[in-house]
């Protein structure tokens, strides 16, 4: 039986704000950061009162003279809703308290982890056992060294240990810049897009 009212896209969309506003405001205390990541459960209900103009979207239209209008399933309706607001409300207090967010007070990404995991992940399938083999060790040492220095310095660093030269292999030198690009470009459209993350709206000039 269904017993959450709350629905897919907006719960989606209380977990982007949780998450967004425990990584912008880190520097804060955990009461500081308590209270501003409870505005959030306020913001979704229209209620921008407390909310930042750095963020807020409404905020932002009406010094603009523009109209803002979010997707419905991103805002909550008080007035007709409140079993959902209730609901969300309840889950609000249990995460955004003060114990808590002394959890999440820290100024660490996880997303670093993450992409490690990924590059691991790529090296030493999961569907192949390593497990006992220096192999498994051989290949993560690659990842790690690759993460610390890029490609070349990694590989440079590789071969001038076991004596290989490479000064006369333009094929290894241009494979090797080109993957350091791609890692570059990569890390900067990562880096493009999370910096231009926000709502799918429709903003409509006031008359």
């Amino acid at each position: 039986m269904k017993t959450s009212r709350v629905t897919k896209g907006l719960a989606g969309r209380l977990k982007y704000c949780y998450g967004a506003c425990v990584k912008r405001n880190c520097n804060l205390s955990a009461n500081e950061l308590s209270s501003k990541v409870y505005n959030n459960l306020e913001h979704v209900c229209d209620n921008h009162d407390n909310c930042d103009v750095a963020w807020c979207y409404n905020i932002k239209a009406k010094k603009g003279n523009k109209v803002y209008v979010a997707p419905r399933e991103h805002r909550i309706n008080r007035e007709k809703d409140e079993q959902t607001y209730l609901q969300s409300r309840k889950f609000f207090d249990q995460y955004t308290c003060v114990e808590q967010m002394a959890y999440c007070n820290h100024p660490f990404d996880t997303q670093m982890n993450e992409s490690l995991n990924q590059a691991i992940a790529n090296v030493a399938p999961k569907s192949i056992c390593y497990s006992g083999t220096n192999s498994l060790c051989s290949h993560i040492a690659m990842v790690i060294g690759i993460h610390n220095l890029g490609h070349n310095g990694f590989f440079y660093t590789l071969f001038e240990s076991l004596s290989i030269t490479t000064t006369q292999s333009k094929h290894i030198a241009s494979y090797l810049h080109s993957r350091e690009q791609q890692g570059m470009e990569k890390k900067l459209s990562k880096k493009n897009l999370r910096k231009g993350e926000c709502e799918d709206i429709h903003r409509v000039n006031l008359p």
